[in-house]
């Protein structure tokens, strides 16, 4: 019997884990039987800062001014418009086991038969932490202001009524396989050969409706959002990316000591109020889509050959070969996600209160008696990839904010009022 065991750490790449193996042989005294028999098991961690998505649109400002000045140039010709940006951390867990047996018995030197079987499952679940940034404008330019217009790109602007989101999103990866076969051969004599073959694999993999993409964001009493994005480019690096909060949206009279915009002093520095902890508060936040998503997958193969000579050993004719096989496969793959019901996309207007009458509030999380957000900081989070956003990240618990949205079953909805002087507020 021999045992391995393998561990590395490794700072620079964030990655740490551990890998164990060991097989146990034996063999008959008459050695006409034989087995071996391993096993492997494989347990690492890793965490990988990445910028998600920074999305161009064709579809933004037309002409740079916005507006229809003699001296605005086309903007449609020249280049794409940033619209979308997320950058987090993903954290994966990767556990495998694997065994595997192959049997072997040759009673007599004409026949021999073997049998392998082998049974693996990967478990890997996969979370991703993601601050999210939208900020599509419309082809006249609005809801953005002193824009920078270069080399045929905007990069820098202003965008008012901006709403601060955070993503989080799931991979529940579950994959079992198995794979089982026989095989003999047998020489009856010098002229005759047989050879036959049965195998059969399973795949199984039943994620659908297990993975998540799930929003938060910071709620205001107002029919729209009122904070503002300050977004610039810088090369070689990630961008700047400023939101001021006015303090009024916090319940505030001025803003919490050590986050005052220090380029609005009227507003909070959203940055600031993240690392801060300020925000790491259920009150503060709702959510606007709820995705519930997944492939399961499943593949089936069976298959059998047999074949067989016959040596002739004269004329021109010195063997023949004959033999016959199939092989038959099974795989379906099911997409389930609450999308095709737009279970996902119902939640649209949790944010504001739309056309509630004052003094309305928006639904919240800590409203409802829910915790759904906490708050975590990773270590060198993003370290040398420069730019200026916060350092916190979210993490949502998918199930109290499923429990979350039960509860509003019944309540009535903020955009349901819109022109209804007799629609009560939500609270």
């Amino acid at each position: 019997m021999v045992v391995c065991t393998l561990k590395a750490i490794t700072a620079k790449c964030r990655k740490h884990g551990s890998k164990f193996s060991a097989f146990v042989t034996d063999t008959n005294d008459s050695e006409t039987m034989g087995f071996l028999l391993a096993a492997v098991h494989s347990n690492v961690n890793t965490r990988t800062d990445s910028l998600n998505a920074f999305q161009q649109t064709p579809g933004g400002p037309q002409t740079y001014p916005f507006d229809t000045s003699p001296s605005a140039v086309p903007n449609i010709d020249h280049g794409a418009t940033p619209c979308c940006i997320t950058c987090g951390s993903i954290l994966d867990k990767k556990k495998r086991d694997a065994i595997s047996d192959s049997f072997e018995w040759r009673p007599s030197s004409t026949f021999k038969l073997v049998a392998d079987g082998l049974f693996t499952r990967l478990r890997d679940p996969q979370i991703g932490y993601n601050q999210s940034y939208y900020f599509v404008a419309n082809p006249d330019g609005t809801p953005w202001r002193d824009a920078t217009f270069k080399n045929g790109q905007i990069t820098e602007f202003t965008a008012d009524f901006f709403q601060p989101e955070m993503v989080n999103n799931t991979t529940d990866r579950v994959v079992d396989t198995s794979l089982f076969g026989l095989k003999a051969t047998w020489s009856p004599n010098d002229q005759w050969s047989f050879k036959g073959d049965l195998y059969r694999s399973k795949a199984d993999r039943p994620e659908g409706g297990n993975d998540t993409f799930v929003t938060a964001g910071l709620t205001s009493s107002t029919p729209n959002a009122q904070d503002t994005l300050v977004f610039n480019e810088i090369p070689n690096s990630l961008p700047n990316i400023n939101v001021f909060v006015p303090p009024k949206q916090l319940g505030l009279s001025s803003c919490p000591q050590g986050t005052i915009s220090a380029t609005d002093p009227s507003k909070c520095s959203f940055t600031a109020l993240m690392n801060s902890g300020f925000l790491n508060n259920n009150k503060y936040w709702s959510t606007h889509y709820v995705g519930l998503n997944g492939y399961s997958v499943q593949d089936r193969v069976t298959g059998f050959t047999l074949d067989g000579s016959y040596t002739v050993g004269s004329g021109l004719l010195s063997k023949v070969l004959f033999g016959i096989g199939e092989s038959r496969r099974e795989r379906t793959r099911a997409d389930v996600s609450n999308d095709w019901t737009n279970g996902s996309g119902q939640y649209g207007s949790l944010y504001n209160t739309l056309g509630a009458p004052a003094p309305a509030h928006p639904y919240t999380c800590g409203s409802q008696g829910f915790n759904v957000i906490f708050m975590v900081n990773l270590p060198n989070f993003m370290q040398g990839a420069g730019g200026s956003y916060p350092t916190t990240l979210p993490q949502l618990n998918v199930s109290q904010l499923l429990a979350y949205l039960k509860s509003l079953d019944g309540k009535i909805n903020p955009a349901s009022c819109l022109g209804d002087p007799q629609c009560p507020g939500a609270s």
